[in-house]
């Protein structure tokens, strides 16, 4: 399963997930970003990957 938050990409495996963040050219770290990135680990948590 794939999903997607803002630029934060997150594919799950059984109890494995793999989070990418996927804001080329440099993939810099923004206030947004972060949001995402938190919301993500908040959803995985929640979800027990």
């Amino acid at each position: 399963m794939t999903d997607r938050i803002g630029d934060v990409h997150i594919s799950r495996a059984g109890f494995v997930a793999t989070v990418t963040i996927d804001r080329p050219p440099i993939n810099a770290v923004s206030v947004d970003l972060m949001r995402d990135l938190a919301d993500v680990l908040e959803a995985l948590d929640k979800d027990g990957a």
